[in-house]
């Protein structure tokens, strides 16, 4: 039933949550943009400060990378809900409106009936078939009505203003992560033109010495990405993301897979761990806030 769809996929805890990750992800965007400001102004040409930017940089675009992705999957969870809900709640609406021009026109024929003398006999035989056909008529649509009141779990009209406050407001969230898709995509590719800029000018650089430098500093980049994204997004944060993430920046820049970045069995067990502990954690979450 659709009532235990939208209750299943937590849809108001959901709406809530994409409001709060919204500013968190904005307050993130303009954190970083004042950082990496500051460094492309303060930069000199030495390695040191060359690999410091560039690593700074690609800290992040994989940030910027991983708010598209997450955008992108929760965009998808709303679409796929609006698509159990939308088709059916259309329907009552259609039937709604359909009834109440029955309703209206049903009325108009009654109030002309009481206005006709009852002398006019045919007159009146003629309206009252019309009535009862209107009443036949709108048998029918009552009852799809009622079917569809029950898959929404609700008895009446009355209580059909709750879902149709629930799709004004999920829609009004897709549109609001769609305007949140349009800014990081912005800022991913300022960084990838930030990062073309200093490519250029590293290039009368020992590249051995350049890449060495970059590599010392990548895992504590990456570190710092990930804390900062664990702190935007809390329990939301997807270790297995953060992992696309990075692969889709390497394919980006053209970067050979570094083994020693690779992180140890026994570490990808760990955090994989504890994400399975973060999802079996939320249904309990969703059924409190319900």
């Amino acid at each position: 039933m659709i009532a235990r769809a939208l209750e299943e996929k937590g849809v108001t805890s959901d709406r809530c949550e994409i409001n709060r990750q919204i500013k968190a992800d904005n307050k993130l965007l303009r954190e970083l943009k004042a950082q990496i400001e500051r460094l492309m102004k303060a930069i000199r040409n030495t390695i040191s400060a060359i690999a410091e930017a560039m690593e700074t940089v690609r800290q992040n675009m994989l940030i910027f990378r991983y708010q598209l992705l997450h955008t992108r999957a929760s965009k998808q969870i709303i679409s796929d809900t609006l698509s159990t809900v939308l088709p059916e709640f259309r329907k009552y609406t259609e039937i709604v409106n359909h009834l109440k021009d029955k309703i209206k026109e049903r009325r108009n024929l009654l109030a002309e009936k009481k206005a006709t003398p009852i002398l006019h006999v045919a007159k009146h035989m003629e309206l009252s078939r019309q009535i009862a056909a209107l009443t036949e008529d709108m048998e029918e649509p009552r009852s799809e009505k009622n079917v569809l009141l029950g898959l929404f779990d609700k008895s009446d009209d009355a209580g059909m203003k709750e879902i149709r406050q629930w799709v004004d407001s999920i829609e009004a969230s897709l549109q609001r992560l769609e305007q949140a898709e349009g800014r990081y995509n912005s800022e991913l590719d300022t960084a990838l033109t930030q990062y073309a800029e200093l490519t250029k000018q590293a290039v009368d650089m020992d590249t051995a010495e350049l890449g060495n430098a970059r590599t010392a500093l990548r895992q504590d980049k990456k570190q710092i990405a990930i804390e900062r994204l664990k702190t935007a997004y809390d329990k939301q944060y997807d270790y297995s993301r953060m992992q696309r993430a990075e692969r889709d920046i390497v394919a980006m820049l053209g970067e050979k897979v570094q083994t020693q970045e690779k992180l140890s069995i026994r570490q990808q067990l760990r955090e994989s761990t504890e994400q399975q502990e973060q999802r079996r954690r939320m249904p309990q979450k969703h059924e409190r806030e319900r």
